[in-house]
């Protein structure tokens, strides 16, 4: 998948529609972040956690943002349960089948709306003004990956420059 593609749309449109009322949720920088995290977690083709040739067990990731089960049922039980009008606009984006983790990895705006949500539920994940790569890596490594996780900005900053960087333009 282009990553122009992904960002005009699947990600614009879908924190436009999560975003509503909430100052900053669907920014460009959103956006761009939004992309970037899918550049470093899949390189926009895994749809499961891929090991190697010999790997044939699923998950424990799914998707372009390989998220996990037990953090996309966090966000549910422990973010969006107490903000009714969010979890409201993220159930719109779930189809009728298959169930809410198989759709971590086959709906793309489910997934890329509990991206933003990862990183939106911290209170001090500030996203700069601009589309800032070496920032992305910081907030991606801090609040996606977290500091225990095995991934490194210089991780970040290379799929971005490989992957991102000559498709980025204005949306």
């Amino acid at each position: 998948m282009l990553p122009i593609h992904l960002a005009r749309y699947v990600v614009q449109p879908t924190l436009a529609h999560m975003g509503e009322g909430l100052r900053g949720f669907e920014t460009l920088p959103a956006v761009w972040l939004v992309v970037g995290t899918a550049a470093v977690e899949s390189g926009f083709r895994a749809i499961d956690q891929h090991s190697g040739p010999g790997d044939r067990t699923w998950g424990p990731a799914y998707g372009f943002w390989q998220i996990e089960p037990a953090t996309a049922e966090d966000i549910h039980n422990n973010y969006l349960h107490f903000r009714s009008g969010l979890d409201q606009r993220l159930q719109r984006l779930l189809a009728a089948r298959p169930d809410r983790t198989a759709q971590l990895a086959t709906n793309l705006s489910y997934a890329a709306a509990l991206c933003r949500l990862i990183y939106w539920r911290q209170a001090d994940c500030v996203l700069p003004q601009t589309v800032d790569p070496a920032r992305f890596a910081a907030l991606w490594k801090r609040f996606y990956n977290t500091p225990a996780g095995a991934g490194t900005e210089a991780q970040f900053l290379e799929s971005w420059q490989r992957l991102v960087a000559p498709w980025l333009e204005p949306l």
